[in-house]
């Protein structure tokens, strides 16, 4: 859990990072970012990030609808491994309680957060998982979006399996 909870901090310094910079932030370069570490890292199903409105680059109005993204325009892509390669789609159901707690809980704490296990849909596909999510926040410190990555329960219960204590396990 450490290790994947680690890509959630990287992305989550290298977006700040971004932020700092006096080029404009590119969501195309953001979503190289994204898919390389989740084509890096085999163990996660998803790596996603959700901006609050107009937080990214101030141009969620001209992103309405278009790939990795839904009506409202805001940078929400969900890079996955879902259907065997690699492909983006939006994030759903972020603002609403329960099905959204995914980002609500961070956005409400403003701190990191291992979730508890759900079920979420991945390239139509119901996958029970959990979702280790990073909290992003600009140079004043106030909350602008968080980056989180998702490890299928099916892939932490084989590496529970394969751990041995002792002689015997």
């Amino acid at each position: 859990l450490n290790a994947s909870l680690d890509v959630a901090r990287s992305l989550g310094q290298a977006f700040a990072g971004l932020q700092e910079s006096p080029q404009p932030l590119s969501r195309a370069g953001a979503d190289a970012l994204l898919r390389r570490a989740l084509k890096e890292n085999s163990e996660l199903i998803g790596i996603w990030t959700i901006w609050e409105p107009d937080a990214f680059d101030k141009n969620d109005a001209a992103y309405v609808n278009k790939p990795g993204h839904d009506a409202t325009g805001r940078y929400v892509p969900y890079w996955n491994r879902g259907s065997g390669d690699l492909a983006v789609e939006p994030l759903v159901n972020y603002t609403t309680p329960g099905a959204g707690d995914y980002y609500l809980i961070v956005k409400q704490s403003n701190r990191e957060a291992v979730l508890e296990p759900y079920v979420y849909k991945v390239a139509g596909k119901d996958v029970l998982m959990t979702s280790l999510v990073v909290p992003m926040r600009d140079a004043a410190g106030a909350f602008v979006g968080a980056v989180g990555v998702d490890l299928p329960l099916h892939t932490l219960s084989d590496r529970l399996a394969a751990t041995k204590i002792g002689q015997t396990g």
